[in-house]
């Protein structure tokens, strides 16, 4: 639906710059509104992106309420005859200036809004994926941050550029709108290379925590209060959860989840991950990626793997990928691989 707008936006555009509304005024403004649309689909995008389990809410229309009074403001444009449109669109009438510097300054409060705002629903979801899974494809979605970024980058050109040419009054040989529509343009490439390959890593029927991470230690143990955990059956399942990770080593299981563990152990996923973050102090993700660490550190000492690449033995210890070992490593270690050797 959002690329289907800023087509029809670019469409819209495409007729202005080649001619078209002044062989057919009746067509002229009429994707005027959609950019009040572009803001928050982007944003819907970017949440849909990462979840699929979600349903649309009806409070979330709100988004879209600048979209109709807009139209309703400039629908008596609609009614003039085709001389009267060319005339508007030539500057020759002044009706609807206050109208299009409202629409100019919502356009780009809305390109800037709504990156930042996708920008905090992708950390809360990295912080979430890290709560629930072990391996590093759940949890890498920098194209999303890269979109993001590209989208916020774009807003700013523009803003940049009209505060340059008329709060500053400072000629620029620059065509705002030709410059604005070429960055859309290779966005959506970008979009169709990065967008369509990715599957989302939820289901509907995914079990899942929403725990937050916190370094305050009676901030977390109010947690408890709220799901019925007590101090000592936390403390069990925490001896639990060591003993089995020692005897079992499932973090040798490369797509390990909490899910996965809370059922080997028998005990609830919210519990367990509150014990992690409680006593381990750190999330599951983390937690897990520390067994695996050392797990290799044992292997890459140990003669008997000596014909083993140090990849092959950062996938027999668990990890699925050469980025995920790599990074888990320095943060772990606080050393490259080159320096840990």
């Amino acid at each position: 639906m959002w690329l289907f707008i800023i087509g029809t936006h670019l469409l819209d555009y495409s007729m202005y710059y080649s001619g078209v509304w002044e062989q057919y005024p009746h067509l002229i403004a009429i994707g005027s509104g959609f950019p009040f649309l572009n803001g928050p689909l982007f944003c819907f995008y970017v949440k849909y992106s990462l979840r699929n389990d979600i349903k649309f809410k009806k409070k979330e229309l709100l988004h879209f309420s600048p979209f109709v009074p807009y139209y309703l403001a400039v629908s008596p444009f609609f009614l003039y005859q085709a001389a009267e449109k060319i005339k508007v669109t030539q500057g020759d009438i002044s009706h609807f200036d206050e109208i299009n510097n409202f629409a100019l300054i919502g356009f780009c409060l809305s390109g800037i809004g709504y990156p930042v705002y996708s920008l905090r629903i992708l950390k809360r979801f990295h912080r979430l994926m890290h709560q629930n899974f072990s391996f590093e494809e759940a949890v890498n979605h920098k194209w999303l941050g890269y979109l993001i970024l590209g989208i916020f980058t774009i807003f700013s050109t523009i803003i940049l550029v009209l505060v340059i040419q008329n709060a500053l009054h400072i000629a620029t040989p620059l065509n705002l709108k030709l410059i604005f529509y070429t960055m859309i343009i290779l966005f959506i490439v970008f979009i169709g290379f990065y967008g369509i390959r990715y599957r989302g890593i939820f289901n509907e029927t995914t079990s899942f925590v929403h725990i937050e991470e916190s370094d305050d230690e009676e901030k977390q143990k109010g947690l408890y209060h709220k799901t019925g955990l007590k101090p000592d059956g936390a403390r069990q399942i925490h001896v639990q959860l060591l003993d089995f990770m020692d005897k079992k080593k499932p973090y040798l299981e490369p797509r390990l989840t909490l899910g996965n563990q809370a059922s080997m152990l028998n005990v609830s996923v919210h519990h367990l991950s509150q014990v992690i973050n409680l006593f381990e102090g750190r999330n599951f993700f983390d937690f897990i990626n520390q067994y695996r660490v050392d797990e290799f550190k044992k292997r890459a000492a140990n003669p008997q793997f000596s014909s083993f690449s140090i990849l092959a033995i950062a996938m027999d210890s668990g990890f699925n990928s050469k980025s995920s070992f790599n990074q888990s490593f320095k943060k772990i270690t606080g050393q490259t691989l080159s320096e840990y050797f």
